[in-house]
C-alpha cells in the first residue's frame, strides 16, 4: 500500500505543477517589436571613402578656425574608391555621385548638428592632374561647391572602375558673419550611379 500512496502523492505533484505552470502561462508578459532590414540590390561595387594615406575614413577633421574669422586651415583631400567591384557587371565607364543631405544649402553643407556659428563645410569634387574625368557639362564642375540644388558630379572615365573619386573638404566662414566658438559637425550621404 505505501508504494500506491507514494504513487498518488508523485501524481498529485505533478499535477499540481502542471497548473502552477499553466497559470503563470497565462499571465500576460510585455510585446515587444522588432525591426529587421535588410535590402535586394543589383549593386556591382562598394565605393568608400579613403584619406589621403589610404585609410577608410568615413569621418574627416575639417580643421579649425579662429573666432575672428582667420586661420581657416587648407581644405582636406579625400577619395571615395571602387572596392569589391564586378568590372564584368558593368557596361558603363561613366558614373554620377549623387551627395545627398539635409543641411545642404548653396554654400554648401550648414553646420547642422554643431555649436559653432558663422561657419559652414564646403565639400568640392577635384580634376586631379587635370585628367578631364569630372564632366565639365553637366553637374558640379571640378572645384565647385557641392550644394542644394548642384550636389551631383558625373565622372566620364574608366576611373569610375579602377581608379578613385577625388574631393577636399574644408571649412568656410559665412559671409557677412563673425563665428562663435563651438563644434562642427556635419553630415552628408552619397550614392553612385554607373550609367
Amino acid at each position: 500500500m505505501r508504494f500506491s500512496t507514494n504513487k498518488a502523492l508523485l501524481a498529485l505533484a505533478v499535477c499540481s505543477s502542471f497548473v502552477c505552470a499553466s497559470t503563470a502561462m497565462a499571465a500576460k508578459g510585455n510585446s515587444v517589436s522588432m525591426h529587421f532590414v535588410g535590402a535586394v540590390t543589383s549593386s556591382t561595387c562598394d565605393v568608400r571613402p579613403f584619406n589621403s594615406a589610404g585609410v577608410d575614413a568615413t569621418t574627416i577633421n575639417v580643421g579649425t578656425v579662429k573666432p575672428d574669422g582667420s586661420g581657416v586651415e587648407a581644405p582636406v583631400n579625400f577619395y571615395l574608391k571602387p572596392v569589391n567591384c564586378d568590372i564584368n557587371a558593368i557596361t558603363s565607364t561613366n558614373a554620377s555621385i549623387l551627395w545627398e543631405s539635409s543641411g545642404l544649402s548653396a554654400v554648401g553643407l550648414l553646420n547642422a548638428r554643431g555649436s559653432a556659428t558663422g561657419v559652414h563645410v564646403k565639400l568640392m569634387p577635384v580634376d586631379e592632374a587635370n585628367a578631364n574625368v569630372i564632366d565639365k557639362d553637366n553637374g558640379v564642375k571640378a572645384d565647385g561647391v557641392i550644394g542644394e540644388g548642384n550636389n551631383i558630379v558625373y565622372y566620364k572615365s574608366d576611373k569610375a572602375l579602377t581608379g578613385s573619386f577625388a574631393y577636399k573638404v574644408g571649412l568656410e566662414v559665412d559671409s557677412g558673419v563673425t563665428p562663435t566658438a563651438g563644434t562642427v559637425d556635419a553630415d552628408a550621404t552619397y550614392t553612385v550611379a554607373y550609367n
